[in-house]
């Protein structure tokens, strides 16, 4: 005989199976990358066996299910976002480090430039694309007919340049 929570364990992993597949397609439809669209259901699933007894009736689950995925790709899109701004404030900023070579405050684009110069001009304009203009990166590479990797390698190498770059 099940006690209390393992039936609910029980009902929940036979609801759970009987939705996963629309699940998965409605979390694929609102996240841009298989990847992240993974990494978003896996959140989501986690959060509905947690809350899995405020589920209020069983032929509601599929509904449920989608609400929890909803605010899940919300909180995902919110932390992207949140990273392309530490991103921009951050290290752009701390490439651009007022020192004797470069003492007006007013330069800031020359500064850019400067630390941009140390980039080859496909790297930067992928940097730029990326950072500036916001572009996705599954975008990019298919405007420059690279893979998704190569885009995320060159990317990794620009930062490194403009990091390691004399200020």
């Amino acid at each position: 005989m099940l006690d209390g929570r393992e039936e609910q364990l029980a009902t929940f992993a036979q609801l759970y199976l009987s939705n996963e597949q629309s699940l998965r397609s409605y979390t694929r439809k609102l996240v841009q990358t298989a990847t992240d669209a993974d990494d978003v259901f896996q959140e989501a699933s986690l959060t509905m066996l947690k809350k899995f007894s405020l589920a209020i009736a069983e032929e509601n689950f599929g509904y449920w299910g989608r609400r929890v995925i909803h605010f899940k790709v919300l909180e995902h899109r919110r932390k992207r976002f949140r990273e392309k701004l530490r991103f921009a404030s951050k290290e752009i900023c701390s490439l651009i480090v007022i020192d004797e070579e470069f003492e007006s405050s007013t330069d800031l684009c020359t500064k850019l430039e400067h630390c941009l110069k140390r980039l080859t001009n496909s790297s930067r304009q992928i940097f730029w694309e990326r950072y500036v203009q916001g572009e996705e990166v599954e975008t990019i590479a298919v405007r420059h007919d690279r893979s998704v990797h190569a885009i995320y390698r060159s990317i990794s190498r620009s930062r490194a340049i403009m990091q390691n770059a004399p200020r």
